[in-house]
């Protein structure tokens, strides 16, 4: 019973850890991601420039 424990306590603590800030997104791959889906919005009529 006390490995059960054990077990659903580090699971419980990996899950809980943050991210390290290198894996966090950057301001430019932020921006690489929102830029098509602003240009579908903005430029509904050529959708082409997205393919």
């Amino acid at each position: 019973m006390q490995t059960a424990s054990l077990i659903n306590t580090s699971a419980n603590n990996i899950a809980v850890t943050r991210l390290p800030s290198a894996d966090r997104w950057q301001p430019a791959e932020l921006a690489f991601w929102l830029l098509p889906v602003a240009a579908y919005f903005i430029f509904p009529d050529h959708l082409v420039l997205l393919t």
